[in-house]
């Protein structure tokens, strides 16, 4: 689904030392987002979303 969307799996470990412990690791070049989504304890999924700054470029002359 996120490959769908533009994304490339940057990595993804899964463990199970009598639990599954799983992380997976996304970007997308052309937003410059980053997602990580990894489950926690009690079976909760923790996501993580990094963003490039999202205030609109200054346009020379236009007060702030």
């Amino acid at each position: 689904m996120l490959e769908q969307q533009g994304f490339k799996i940057d990595g993804y470990r899964e463990t199970t030392d009598g639990k599954v412990d799983t992380v997976l690791d996304a970007s997308q070049a052309s937003s410059r987002y980053l997602i990580t989504v990894e489950t926690t304890a009690g079976g909760l999924l923790l996501f993580r979303v990094k963003t490039p700054c999202l205030m609109p470029l200054a346009t020379p002359g236009a007060s702030s």
